[in-house]
């Protein structure tokens, strides 16, 4: 476009980067064409920032993607260095609300923008703490929200839920946080609004707690809760009992029926006595867990805290003992034409198969105890990455 095509007036204007725009003349005689909103004609590239220049190929070309938004947006025409600090003035909450926006804010907001964010937001609430700013609502430290007193729970005088005047407890979390966390032993009471509730260490949930239960489950779990913890010791002492009956005749080489050929140093003899005595220990250990002293209180939290291990246990005490019944059983039917079943295989095998019907029982029993956490996390949601 060469000068004289233009109208009387017309200048040409030289942008800072090479850029050119056509002007009106200052009389304010101006082309038709111009009454348009002014655009460049060259199109300025947006610079990346330094949080998104990585090393990795395929996430610049993502972060150049987001960055070249249509230049009709409002947002996109504002730095990215302005962009930034806006949004450090926002509340946590709102910047996770804003990061679920797009796939611009989605990038844009990175890991370490949101722990700046959240680091900032807990400053900001200690600061409003320490200054007396709450009315009736306490800050949750870990979702970062104000609630109201009924969503917190007090463990007494050593935790209070309300901080000292001038300070600021940010180890506080609501109940709905906590339980998240697994801050909460399956079994524990709380009171909220009142009235005792318990989650459950039967099935998870948290609800009203049963009176005759020692504080460890709900209503609904009352039945079979009471009937395991009042017959499970004793389950464990028979176990316990026919185990060592049975390790002693396996020693013998009797633990077959009368008319077999006790043979020690068969392979038979040899995996019937090993099996019997990995049961031994596996029952006894499963006593000492079980027990309420002081002296194997360090078995019981193992075993509130690992519910697995129990599980497997179990699991190994049910493997054997049917191994064991499986090898009786073989003998017998490889000796019947020689003899009968007599009378002492017969109760050997009644033995066993208690013995298997009771390590499945309990194994049951420690496998649906160790889904407790599993049915808590899933009743409440997990936790979220940026909450970790």
């Amino acid at each position: 476009m060469s000068r004289a095509s233009l109208n009387r007036g017309a200048q040409i204007r030289t942008l800072a980067g090479g850029a050119t725009m056509i002007a009106p003349p200052l009389g304010g005689q101006g082309l038709p064409e111009l009454k348009a909103p002014l655009h460049f004609t060259t199109r300025l590239q947006p610079t990346l920032p330094q949080w998104l220049r990585t090393s990795n190929s395929a996430v610049q070309d993502k972060g150049t993607e987001m960055i070249s938004l249509p230049q009709d947006s409002p947002f996109a025409r504002i730095p990215v260095e302005l962009q930034l600090s806006i949004i450090l003035f926002l509340p946590y909450t709102s910047v996770l609300s804003l990061k679920n926006t797009n796939r611009y804010f989605h990038y844009f907001v990175t890991p370490s923008i949101l722990a700046e964010c959240r680091q900032l937001q807990i400053a900001r609430f200690a600061e409003q703490e320490r200054n007396g700013g709450w009315a009736d609502e306490f800050p949750c430290y870990a979702c970062l929200r104000p609630k109201y007193p009924d969503q917190f729970y007090s463990h007494g005088v050593y935790a209070p839920t309300t901080a000292a005047p001038g300070t600021a407890n940010t180890k506080r979390h609501c109940i709905t946080c906590s339980l998240r966390n697994n801050e909460y032993e399956p079994g524990t009471c709380l009171t909220i609004n009142g009235q005792r509730k318990v989650l459950c260490a039967n099935c998870g949930e948290l609800a009203i707690l049963s009176p005759g239960t020692r504080g460890m489950v709900c209503i609904p779990c009352e039945v079979s809760y009471v009937i395991r913890r009042e017959n499970g010791l004793s389950l464990r002492f028979a176990q316990l009992f026919f185990t060592i009956v049975s390790w002693a005749l396996a020693c013998s080489g009797k633990l077959v029926p009368r008319t077999s050929i006790a043979d020690r140093n068969s392979v038979r003899f040899i995996l019937q006595s090993t099996l019997s005595l990995i049961t031994l220990s596996a029952t006894c250990n499963s006593i000492l867990i079980r027990g309420e002293t002081k002296k194997w209180q360090g078995y019981r939290t193992k075993r509130q805290q690992n519910g697995k291990f129990v599980f497997r246990v179990e699991l190994a005490g049910f493997i054997c003992w049917t191994a064991v019944l499986a090898g009786v059983l073989a003998e017998g039917t490889a000796n019947r034409l020689t003899g009968r079943f007599d009378k002492i295989a017969k109760a050997m095998v009644a033995m066993l198969v208690f013995l298997c019907i009771s390590f499945a029982a309990s194994a049951r029993w420690a496998y649906k105890t160790s889904l407790v956490r599993k049915r808590v996390v899933k009743k409440f949601g997990r936790v979220p990455e940026v909450l970790a």
